[in-house]
């Protein structure tokens, strides 16, 4: 009998994990990443130019090689992998909105982390999940007594 309830619940644990492989899957592959349908992407081209907004299609063309079309807020762009400097999605591209973190245009982290050094003596780190952001700081400034450095957590 433990040998079946065994059984039965390896087949049904299988069965749900499957399902969740399966609701994130990747539609194509352009540069060696996987695309998912309906996410933004952050493109950053070697020109220094930055593109964000949702792939609409993956094509090769004959003469310049692999090739994406972006959908973005003022319209779709063509962008030839050669031309792609960094590629990921949005929500990965955020490291650093811990600098404008002054309401209200605060934003929060998201599911990220940093370390930082504001003007080498503010050294501060901060950790985000989702909507919940906590940056923490303290000053390290030589020949200041411990008990009159400035710390700060939000």
């Amino acid at each position: 009998m433990k040998r079946f309830v065994f059984s039965i619940s390896f087949v049904v644990l299988t069965l749900i994990s499957s399902l969740s492989v399966f609701a994130d899957e990747a539609i194509i592959v352009f540069k060696g990443e996987k695309i998912i349908e309906n996410k933004p992407y952050y493109l950053r081209l070697t020109n220094g130019n930055i593109l964000t907004g949702e792939i609409v299609e993956i094509f090769m063309d004959e003469k310049d090689g692999e090739a994406i079309k972006i959908k973005t807020a003022i319209g779709t762009a063509t962008v030839y992998a050669k031309q792609v400097a960094a590629f990921r999605l949005e929500e990965e591209s955020y490291r650093q909105t811990h600098r404008i973190f002054l309401m209200p245009t605060a934003e929060p982290i998201g599911n990220n982390h940093f370390i930082g050094a504001f003007e080498g003596v503010f050294l501060y780190a901060g950790v985000g999940w989702e909507w919940l952001s906590v940056t923490a700081g303290r000053t390290f400034v030589p020949t200041v007594p411990g008990s009159e450095q400035f710390s700060l957590m939000t």
